[in-house]
């Protein structure tokens, strides 16, 4: 009987390991670019986009064109007033350089900030 236990309780912690990655609450969105720009020292051509993300902490955006990654930054996730009317992109224009400076998705009372 003990060794029952033992390995069941082995069997545990091995599912509970593989199971444990599958809660991160990754979001998949459709992002827009509008015109050239840069997020993070990567360049980003016009187009329309996936991004992949964990809106419940922070961490990185993957910006993806059908399955390659082609860009991925660091965020901090910023609390909005209201949760946002429609997917944005917020640029700064420094050093004549478009950078995103914040990213909001339709319905998320967060925005992912980039430094």
């Amino acid at each position: 009987m003990s060794k029952f236990i033992k390995h069941f309780a082995i069997l545990l912690v091995i599912v509970a390991g593989l199971w444990v990655p599958a809660l991160a609450r990754k979001e998949k969105r459709v992002i827009v670019v509008p015109r050239p720009c840069v997020l993070q020292g990567q360049s980003l051509v016009p187009g329309t986009y996936v991004a992949e993300f964990d809106e419940s902490q922070e961490g990185k955006l993957v910006i993806l064109d059908g399955r390659k990654e082609i860009a991925k930054a660091d965020y901090h996730l910023e609390s909005l007033k209201n949760p946002a009317e429609g997917d944005t992109l917020e640029f700064t224009n420094q050093d004549g350089t478009r950078r995103i400076v914040r990213v909001n998705f339709k319905g998320l009372a967060k925005g992912l900030r980039f430094e």
